[in-house]
């Protein structure tokens, strides 16, 4: 199943959605088997905790909802970012119990959302350990952490979920060592931005088909040529989604779920969810997986897929 990233509902993806339509659209996530909702102290900020509360406190959605949230990107105050991430143990803490009283309810996984090169990863996972034993949460994740420190952390304690971006122009993972290191431990991966930040769909020509706000504006593979160069994977795509009588964006998602990953794309619209937990149900050939690798390993993807601030903040 395709599941669901809410951060486009509350952030970075232009102007927020109203609470009581982002609502409806996380039901109708859930109700159709997305059961993976995916949230962060840091979309918003806190907004997104808040309106997922509203889903939450509705038994039924509660218990069909595999429910996760980060910490430590930013530090943030109400409505603007104050600093960078903190993986301390009492930040740590802190910021728990705070998105526990946003959410109205414990979520079931929860991760460091980024690095702290200030903090040992043991140190933070150890913390983190104590809290899920507590009964604060059930799974430990981490988010894109580099190789040595998911290993070191996963000798540390029991790490269920690593966090990364993963599609057809972000694959990193399998030559950085993360999916060797995830395979080991038995890790799982789940992926975020598996549609390139809606690129890989076809929908988007130009950098104008984003409004004013929208964080693509900014982002180095939506900028000048590098938006027309990058085009070609999605051409290239589209021809073999015409084969199942598929999209772009779905034969994406089948690939990557017939690796073995999860993915959760984000959705702002229940046209769009649709489409994506459609993607489940493609079979692939191996023809057909050898030619979306030929595809992929063949691509020249221009521009980077954060700024130089957002790679600064990522494992390597």
């Amino acid at each position: 199943m395709a599941d669901t990233h809410e951060m486009g509902l509350s952030a970075f993806y232009g102007k927020p959605k109203p609470d009581d339509e982002a609502v409806a659209t996380v039901k109708h996530a859930i109700d159709i088997g997305c059961s993976h909702v995916d949230s962060a102290d840091v979309y918003g900020p806190r907004t997104n905790e808040r309106m997922l509360a509203k889903v939450m406190a509705i038994p039924e959605y509660r218990e069909k909802t595999l429910l996760t949230t980060k910490y430590g990107a930013y530090q943030h105050e109400e409505g603007k970012f104050t600093g960078p991430g903190n993986a301390k143990p009492e930040y740590m803490r802190q910021m728990l119990k705070d998105s526990i009283e946003r959410l109205g309810c414990t979520p079931d996984l929860y991760y460091l959302h980024r690095p702290d090169p200030d903090v040992p990863i043991e140190e933070t996972v150890k913390a983190m350990d104590e809290e899920r034993k507590a009964g604060k949460f059930k799974y430990i994740g981490l988010s894109e952490m580099g190789a040595e420190t998911l290993e070191r952390a996963a000798k540390t304690v029991k790490i269920d979920a690593i966090q990364v971006e993963f599609s057809p122009w972000s694959t990193d993972i399998e030559h950085n060592g993360i999916a060797e290191v995830a395979k080991k431990h038995d890790i799982a991966i789940v992926c975020y931005s598996p549609l390139g930040r809606g690129f890989l769909t076809g929908r988007y020509k130009s950098i104008d088909d984003f409004e004013e706000g929208d964080f693509r504006r900014n982002n180095p593979r939506f900028q000048g040529d590098n938006f027309q160069n990058n085009l070609k994977i999605v051409r290239d795509l589209e021809e073999v989604a015409k084969r199942h009588n598929a999209t772009a964006g779905q034969i994406v998602l089948a690939w990557i779920l017939q690796r073995g990953y999860y993915v959760i794309p984000g959705s702002t619209n229940p046209k769009n969810i649709d489409e994506n937990a459609a993607a489940a149900k493609i079979q692939l050939s191996a023809d057909d997986v050898a030619e979306i690798d030929k595809i992929v390993k063949a691509a020249d993807i221009a521009g980077e897929r954060y700024d130089q601030a957002g790679m600064d903040r990522i494992g390597h």
